[in-house]
């Protein structure tokens, strides 16, 4: 310790040499001297300088916009090596005493902490969209944008063992638009992937093993446009599917792709939905005034039929189930949208409420004999129905069938064409509410729900929806 002490007082003595000569009009430190016979060497301003240990003028020794530090004389004191940061890390240079290009002995990089990416999550709620199966035992719904299934138990159920969930896509970006086939095999979405929204379909990888229990499944791109293809649903028979490109072109493919059907080039996004046996499309579209209609067109192509064919606002229509009647909202009295309707037929639409009580009755006693003498393993589809429409003078056939004080949005009609739910903005808040197809018989069937989407099951007993938080 003792042999130190010349050495350090030497070099502070140096330092405030310097100070007093070279660098006394400078804001620069002096750091970091090292000595070698007559001459230093040390740091200022980010910079490696050498002087004489007598004082004197010090020499700069490099001009780098990166910064050296902790500069060392060889034994020999013909170079000196330092710690210089030139390209984000530090490395070890040599330069000659005299000056010079300095030369990189080492190449340290720093290191990449590892950090685990997986995120484990348990979602109860946050679902932006879903879809009932056919069959009403699963559902299809996306949070955070990927697509999921889980299996549809009873509230009972439920608390003794949760449902099984399968994720189904695990993109970076964000899947839309679900819809199930008719067979519940596929389920149609539409995906941004490929860096815009295109039509895919997906199953289980494996045929034999139900939805809920797959681990794997298969994904088969539909749809190559450069515009944008969503809002994509499978018609009845499952042979087509009808999906809305860009700003508002109805286009109907075959299931598997394919030759395009250009239906109707709208300026914005037409809402549709098929007829119960897949040969006509109904949807809303606005005119050049801005004006919204219901309008008809075959699903094969062909002219449009404008149902509606009012100044004000038609829109979202919806069949019924059994094909006989389509309902909507309009904004056609006041400032509010309320639920209307038309009869597709005439004689559906003279019939007495006694008369519609009799063709119920006879239908469902004959679906019970059809049960009571069919085989119980035999699961043969039922037939579609036929839709068979008088379009002559229909617009005058148009009927109101709710009356609240709000607005009412998108009406759907129960599988038996007794019931037709709706939302309506009424009593402070959004709710789904019920009314019987003569529009009486109102109910409330939700409080301060403020549901996005709804449907019925395909008995009719149960409808399922959406509310404002994502929870099914």
């Amino acid at each position: 310790m003792r042999e130190s002490l010349p050495r350090i007082f030497c070099l502070l003595a140096v330092a405030c040499m310097l100070c007093g000569t070279a660098f006394a009009t400078s804001d620069g430190y002096l750091r970091y001297p090292d000595i070698h016979g007559e001459r230093v060497v040390f740091v200022a301003e980010a910079d490696l300088w050498t002087a004489p240990v007598q004082g004197g003028t010090a020499r700069r020794l490099t001009t780098h916009v990166g910064g050296e530090t902790l500069p060392k004389f060889s034994p020999d004191g013909s170079r000196i090596a330092f710690t210089g940061q030139y390209d984000g890390n530090s490395d070890v240079f040599v330069i000659s005493a005299e000056g010079g290009e300095p030369k990189r002995l080492t190449v340290l990089v720093s290191r990449d902490d590892l950090k685990n990416m997986v995120v484990r999550k348990t979602a109860r709620d946050g679902a932006d969209e879903f879809a009932l199966s056919p069959d009403g035992k699963l559902a299809a719904f996306i949070v955070d944008g990927d697509v999921f299934v889980t299996g549809i138990t009873s509230k009972d159920d439920q608390e003794i063992a949760k449902p099984f969930t399968a994720r189904v896509t695990a993109t970076p970006q964000r899947e839309s638009s679900l819809s199930w086939s008719p067979d519940g095999e596929h389920l149609l979405f539409s995906s941004a992937v490929s860096g815009r929204d295109n039509l895919y379909v997906a199953k289980p990888a494996d045929a034999d093993t139900p939805w809920t229990e797959s681990f794997e499944f298969t994904t088969t791109r539909l749809t190559d446009s450069a515009n944008e293809d969503y809002a994509a649903a499978f018609s009845p028979d499952g042979s087509k599917i009808a999906f809305v490109r860009g700003r508002g072109h109805l286009i109907v493919i075959p299931a598997e792709g394919g030759t395009e059907t250009v239906l109707g080039n709208f300026w914005y996004e037409p809402g549709f939905q098929w007829s119960p046996d897949g040969r006509w499309i109904a949807y809303s579209a606005a005119d050049e005034q801005f004006n919204y209609d219901i309008w008809i067109v075959p699903a094969d192509g062909g002219e449009a039929y404008n149902v509606s064919r009012h100044p004000n606002d038609d829109l979202v229509p919806s069949w019924s189930p059994d094909g006989k009647r389509l309902v909507w909202t309009a904004q056609r009295v006041g400032d509010t949208y309320d639920v209307w309707g038309v009869w597709l037929n005439r004689e559906d639409d003279e019939r007495t409420p006694a008369q519609w009580l009799k063709a119920w009755n006879d239908k469902a006693e004959k679906q019970k004999a059809d049960e009571d003498e069919g085989d119980e393993d035999d699961e043969e589809k039922p037939d579609l129905p036929e839709v068979t429409i008088d379009f002559d003078r229909l617009w005058e056939r148009v009927g109101r069938i709710s009356d609240l004080q709000g607005d009412e949005g998108r009406a759907r009609v129960s599988p038996d064409g007794k019931t037709i739910i709706f939302t309506a903005e009424h009593e402070g808040s959004t709710d789904l509410y019920s009314v019987r197809w003569d529009g009486d018989d109102l109910k409330r069937l939700t409080t301060e729900a403020e549901p996005e989407q709804y449907v019925f099951d395909s008995e009719g007993e149960t409808v399922f929806y959406l509310d404002d938080n994502g929870l099914i």
